[in-house]
């Protein structure tokens, strides 16, 4: 009988050890974030969700949570988003904010014009057959 108790307690026992283990690597990442947002201060360029911007200000309400005003853009053409500071996801370094992105030409186009469908369609399959 004793045999049989043990047997059972076996999965039992590995499911607390599974349980511990994941809350403790949970813990770990909550921890490490927690540090990145307590580092966070204006002028650093950060990653929020992809959305890669430098830090105007940072407030915090009654309630500790912690808001961010990011700019966007350079500074001749800036854009600012408001974000949660939970969601940022790193801060970038001095090698990867050197690195500037790619102009990309985008044709002009009146706001009052109508889509052609079908000439959209002509232009796409013109595109697709030269790759």
């Amino acid at each position: 009988m004793s045999w049989e108790i043990s047997l059972a307690l076996i999965p039992l026992g590995m499911l607390v050890v599974m349980i511990m283990a994941r809350n403790s690597q949970r813990n770990r990442v909550m921890s490490a974030h927690n540090q990145l947002l307590d580092s966070l201060r204006p002028g650093m360029r950060i990653n929020v969700g992809g959305i890669i911007g430098r830090i105007k200000t940072i407030k915090e309400d009654a309630t500790g949570m912690k808001t961010i005003l990011l700019q966007t853009g350079d500074d001749k053409n800036p854009g600012y988003i408001l974000v949660d500071a939970r969601a940022v996801v790193g801060v970038m370094d001095d090698e990867m904010a050197a690195v500037q992105p790619t102009e990309v030409e985008t044709p002009s186009v009146s706001p009052d014009a109508e889509f052609d469908a079908e000439q959209f369609a002509k232009s796409s399959n013109k595109s697709r057959k030269k790759s």
